[in-house]
């Protein structure tokens, strides 16, 4: 397994950026390429947690076709 940490995503509206990561696992039958990002964030009553959003795909190339809209999503939250 290799795991590789990417460039941070800074968030749109400002906030904790997520952290980024690429997964890839080409033996295994299920999820062999993953990415995930993860950040803290907050609700109204001052309660914190992690938020966590994972992209996982069959080949490498599937995952670089989805990249740009994990990443839009990433930015966007």
């Amino acid at each position: 397994m290799k795991i590789s940490r990417l460039d941070a995503v800074a968030r749109a509206g400002g906030g904790e950026v997520f952290r980024h990561y690429q997964y890839e696992a080409p033996s295994l039958k299920v999820q062999p390429f993953e990415r995930m990002a993860a950040t803290s964030d907050g609700d109204k009553d001052g309660n914190t947690f992690i938020v966590a959003l994972v992209l996982t795909a069959r080949s490498l190339k599937d995952l670089e076709r989805a990249e740009a809209v994990y990443l839009a999503m990433l930015k966007a939250y």
